[in-house]
């Protein structure tokens, strides 16, 4: 039944029906199928049988209750994607970036300059500023960059992992998640000591930030190439890639964004396909900081 179920314990029919009576609930005897419980009137809030074997409970006495130890919590899957974003989040916390979380409304204008993936625009924006789904991340990197810079910070170093849209013939639009990061100043903060001088970053600061980051998943075979165009500038800029998928771009953006924008420094960005990230098998995170990934300069 389920008294003893709940309760633990086995309480006699003459107590529970002596409790109960006294309660003023009306018993009936239903043959060998058990009772039939009426509560009075002002008891609204017994309806379940369960209410019921709480009112037994509480008249027959909670001390007297047997303590049972509880059985193990259910088994829950792991969320290997949730473990993955904490990993690199974490990686990325230790070489001193800290993480933004910026809208991924922009100005399709703005957007423009940045991708050639149009993106998805809205039907009632609240201005011209916030009229789209950003197909690229960049832009709000940039933007994130100049903030800092204007107040004072001349050492920066931000990430976000976030999405970006693009629509689709069917009026829905298509999700990407992407890994994003921006710094600018030193390599490390100016020294104290007289005659020494701290040393801009470069782009093998952030090559280096994206080497360390990908050892978490394992990788091998990345491929380096030059490259240039886009926001970047030609002669600092590259791309990784795994197997012929393009895993990230990066480099300094180019001269004329730098000027358009303002930038009081020299700011550095990285564009990664974190999906593709995500793919990693899953008993690669079980060695997330294990053996070196090997990268191939062509």
């Amino acid at each position: 039944s389920t008294l003893p179920r709940v309760l633990g314990a086995e309480i006699s029919w003459e107590e529970i029906m002596r409790i109960l009576r006294g309660l003023g609930f009306e018993t009936r005897r239903r043959g060998t199928e058990g009772w039939r419980v009426t509560p009075p009137s002002f008891r609204l809030d017994v309806t379940r049988e369960v209410d019921l074997v709480e009112e037994v409970a509480r008249h027959y006495g909670y001390d007297k209750l047997p303590t049972r130890v509880r059985t193990a919590p259910p088994h829950v899957e792991r969320d290997l994607i949730r473990e993955k974003e904490l990993a690199i989040s974490a990686r990325l916390v230790a070489l001193g970036y800290r993480e933004i979380i910026p809208s991924s409304m922009v100005d399709p204008a703005e957007n423009a300059r940045f991708t050639d993936r149009p993106p998805v625009v809205l039907a009632n924006p609240l201005s011209q500023e916030a009229s789209a789904l950003r197909s690229s991340a960049i832009p709000s990197m940039v933007r994130a960059l100049r903030w800092n810079l204007d107040r004072g910070q001349s050492d920066v170093r931000l990430f976000e992992i976030g999405k970006t849209y693009s629509p689709r013939a069917d009026g829905l639009a298509d999700e990407r998640r992407v890994l994003t990061l921006g710094l600018a100043g030193h390599r490390q903060p100016v020294a104290v000591y007289e005659g020494e001088k701290a040393r801009e970053v470069s782009f093998f600061d952030l090559k280096g930030d994206l080497e360390v980051l990908f050892e978490i998943f394992g990788l091998e075979d990345v491929r380096f190439e030059t490259t240039g165009g886009d926001c970047f500038d030609e002669r600092r800029s590259g791309h990784l890639s795994v197997k012929g998928q393009n895993l990230a771009v990066f480099g300094q953006l180019n001269s004329d964004y730098a000027r358009d924008y303002k930038l009081r420094q020299d700011v550095w960005l990285a564009d990664v396909d974190f999906g593709l990230l995500l793919e990693t098998p899953p008993e690669i995170l079980a060695r997330a900081y294990g053996g070196p990934v090997r990268f191939h300069d062509e």
